[in-house]
């Protein structure tokens, strides 16, 4: 069992792709894992910018003053991540360090 004294970081880093094949790797070795996943940003954090990109209302010609338009339509939030880590049992650590980066 992994828990918060006996874990090492592994990976930590905002690729989904990555996280996919590390944990792949991890669990064709047959080493456990522990992965935990933070919203950095998003409409409702101090960090979000509120853009009109491609695919908002306004982009695709809304009138941004009819009272029927939803503000989740007309402001759209790109800046969304999420950060990733992984962790090992530290027993474990040099042995996932070998299959993850060989």
């Amino acid at each position: 069992m992994i828990t918060f004294f006996n874990r090492k970081l592994l990976y930590k880093g905002f690729d989904a792709e990555e996280v996919g094949r590390i944990k792949l790797a991890l669990k064709d070795s047959g080493i456990k894992y522990e992965i935990t996943t933070k919203r950095n940003a998003g409409p409702f954090s101090k960090e979000s910018k509120p853009v009109v990109g491609s695919g908002s209302f306004l982009a695709r010609g809304g009138n941004p003053s009819a009272s029927s338009a939803k503000v989740g339509e007309m402001v759209g939030y790109d800046d969304v991540t999420y950060l990733y880590q992984i962790f090992v049992d530290k027993k474990n650590l040099d042995n996932a360090n070998a299959v993850v980066y060989p």
